[in-house]
């Protein structure tokens, strides 16, 4: 697995990276298999095997397993993150094609379309905490790295790393983890009710289809 490169705060891409991942030492099951046309088959059954580090460190970490569990930790939040950011992206997709199946309504369009603009504000300023502020860059001030640049750094930190985690590397996970807390209720409150809320009401007012929108359909 090659070694990502240290993460620098730059400005956020259209479409920024996501967070890294990595697989510390411990117990895994390995198998071979082939896909041809689509079609996989197993080519071996699933065989475990025990990824240890090597000895030749000069700090190795006096409590192997506290490190162990630390950078288990280090990759569960950099999932939860890495998942977030990929459904921000999506529900931005969403709001597009809310937006254009709001246009061709003939009544109730101004009326959902508010709505939409309002949800998308949300989407957006989740946005802001996950990949930091790009609007301070463009006008060359300083901003707030976000979650996504500090699990990164997090990340980067633990990668390959066997010896113990710093006081520091423990109070940024920390933060993160406090940081995102909410961010990740805030999403799900967005996902699950907002744009289920909106898609409902498309589909009142007969609104064209959208992506992911089942309309109530009785013969």
């Amino acid at each position: 697995m090659p070694r990502p490169k240290r993460p620098a705060w730059k400005k956020p891409s259209l479409t920024p990276p996501a967070p890294r991942e990595f697989w510390p030492c411990g117990k895994y099951r390995v198998s071979l298999a082939k896909s041809v046309n689509g079609v996989i088959a197993n080519l071996t059954e699933p065989v475990g095997f025990n990824a240890v580090a090597l000895a030749n460190t000069s700090l190795p970490a006096e409590n192997r397993a506290e490190l162990v569990a630390f950078q288990k930790k280090v990759g569960a939040l950099a999932r939860s993150v890495n998942a977030a950011s990929e459904e921000v992206e999506a529900l931005g997709q969403k709001i597009k094609s809310f937006k254009a199946a709001a246009k061709s309504l003939t009544k109730g369009g101004e009326e959902i379309a508010a709505e939409i603009r309002s949800v998308e504000k949300k989407i957006k300023e989740i946005g802001i905490k996950l990949y930091g502020d790009s609007t301070l860059l463009k006008i060359d001030k300083d901003a707030e790295p976000g979650i996504v640049d500090r699990i990164n750094t997090a990340v980067y930190d633990q990668w390959r790393s066997t010896s113990a985690a710093t006081e520091s590397q423990k109070q940024t996970l920390e933060i993160v983890a406090a940081e995102f807390s909410p961010v990740w209720e805030a999403l799900k409150q967005v996902a699950e009710v907002d744009i289920r809320r909106i898609e409902k009401k498309l589909d009142e007012l007969g609104a064209p289809s959208t992506p992911g929108r089942l309309p109530d359909w009785k013969r």
